[in-house]
């Protein structure tokens, strides 16, 4: 047996800047002990059914909105980069990135493909200049990492001819149907018992 390792390559995980994901997850812990509160202790007239279940399945798709904000990333791998914006996943292929473009306007960072598409993250979407420099939501430093990735790639001499991109929708489905479940069950359950 040798002593020689394999180093695996981790995948890089790049975030747009610390406000955007420290809002989207207090965000999400706040929705989510409201949605608690709701169910358990609705308020003195509020007893229903309905107002448990109601006021808690708010609030629980309030915790999930929060969450897909703050949870949104540029992931860099071996071989590919994963743009997970808030409704939308972009695949891209190493190499097939032309450029990336920190733009003044609607959105911060345009990345370029080589087909002449574009890939605009809604992570990074602002309006206006209000005091906000080139590297606001790290996004100088973001568009400085995909560059030096994407020049990293290997010239493919036997590409499949397959996309250069390719979107997936991000539901997240299973973080909104988990506690929507057990919201109505505590509101079911609270309400049948007459507790409070």
């Amino acid at each position: 047996m040798s002593g020689v390792r394999e180093k695996k390559q981790r995948d890089v995980v790049l975030r747009p800047g610390i406000v955007i994901p420290v809002m989207g997850y207090l965000g999400s812990l706040g929705a989510a002990v409201g949605a608690v509160i709701v169910v358990a202790h609705p308020g003195p007239h509020n007893h229903s059914l309905d107002a448990r279940w109601v006021g808690g399945q708010v609030l629980v798709t309030g915790a999930w909105l929060f969450y897909k904000f703050g949870s949104q990333r540029i992931v860099l791998s071996p071989d590919v980069m994963r743009v997970v914006s808030f409704i939308q996943v972009w695949n891209v292929r190493r190499g097939e990135v032309q450029e990336t473009d920190l733009e003044d306007g609607l959105y911060a960072l345009v990345i370029a493909l080589t087909d002449g598409s574009t890939i605009d993250p809604f992570m990074f979407m602002i309006w206006g200049k209000a005091g906000l420099t080139r590297n606001a939501m790290s996004r100088k430093a973001i568009s400085e990492r995909i560059t030096e990735w994407n020049a990293g790639a290997l010239p493919d001499i036997a590409s499949n001819g397959g996309p250069l991109a390719w979107r997936q929708i991000r539901l997240n489905l299973m973080l909104l149907l988990g506690p929507s479940a057990v919201v109505a069950v505590g509101a079911i359950a609270l309400t049948a018992a007459n507790i409070w």
